[in-house]
């Protein structure tokens, strides 16, 4: 390393620390300076999510990599040593303003306490006191309960050919119940990358095609079960024509002034869809 990143490495330190002796904080969940921020991800994994630490820093360009980790499972501790350089690149930064470092699986279901450390040149161990940055704790729980139905919403209105949807983080099985018929099984693993920071990984989603018109017109319920377990109960209204599929019919509609006044869309039924969709936006 040349002179100038040296120096700048041990400015970087010495702030740091500085920063922690006049606004010392009881860190939760996340370590966050004017330098850096650092999450677990997810938040809460399980035993058998793999476990990241999400690194954004707050300088134009910076390298940060992982030194070493030291996981005590007995003592439910986990020591991450890191490296943390600031580089000045005028064509541009090599490196991404956000750094996830893959940790590996925790294999106790229980709290474990993190400690971080910026390693400094000066000493002997990654692990020096003196180099400690921050600490957290992470709570590692069995399996994840969290799920989300979204499709039909409370109070919502469906026609046509649809699809009733949803994610959960971790599920051996999806099923729907609809006005207290049998239970139907919907299909799961679909990649849903919104989940991803509370569920750890990305094949969390669910979901079934449904033609609408199958159910009577007027008001019905859906229950939604996960491993057996009803987790939410919605009512909403089947709206359509008279029969559940029907064929032969052709139709377009100008609407004005949708979606902004002075724009309009123009609307064609489409008998796949058993529904108007949007065929033009002037």
């Amino acid at each position: 390393m040349n002179k100038k990143g040296f120096f700048l490495r041990k400015l970087l330190g010495f702030l740091c620390v500085l920063l922690l002796l006049i606004s010392p904080q009881a860190w939760s969940a996340a370590i966050e300076n004017a330098y850096y921020t650092i999450d677990p991800l997810p938040q809460t994994p399980t035993r058998s999510t793999p476990v990241f630490l999400s690194i954004e820093h707050g300088h134009s360009c910076a390298a940060v990599t992982m030194n070493q980790v030291l996981l005590d499972v007995a003592n439910r501790k986990v020591s991450i040593s890191l490296d943390y350089v600031p580089m000045d690149f005028s064509a541009g930064c090599p490196f991404p303003r956000v750094t996830k470092i893959p940790l590996g699986y925790l294999p106790n279901a229980d709290t474990y306490q993190f400690f971080l450390y910026f390693d400094s040149p000066k000493t002997s161990s990654f692990f020096d006191e003196q180099n400690l940055i921050g600490s957290f704790d992470l709570l590692v729980i069995e399996s994840n309960s969290a799920a989300y139905p979204e499709v039909p919403a409370e109070g919502s209105i469906q026609s046509g050919i649809g699809l009733i949807q949803g994610w959960a983080c971790d599920a051996k099985i999806i099923e729907i119940q609809i006005d207290n018929a049998e239970k139907l099984p919907v299909a799961y693993g679909s990649s849903r990358k919104d989940t991803h920071s509370v569920c750890g990984d990305d094949d969390n989603g669910y979901g079934m095609v449904i033609a609408w018109g199958l159910l009577a017109k007027g008001v019905h319920r859906l229950k939604t079960f996960v491993d057996g377990i009803a987790i939410s109960d919605v009512e909403f209204e089947v709206a359509g024509l008279d029969a559940a599929f029907v064929a032969g019919l052709s139709g377009t509609h100008l609407v004005q002034d949708f979606p902004a006044p002075g724009e309009s869309v123009t609307l064609q039924w489409r008998e796949a869809a058993q529904n108007f969709i949007i065929i033009e936006h002037d």
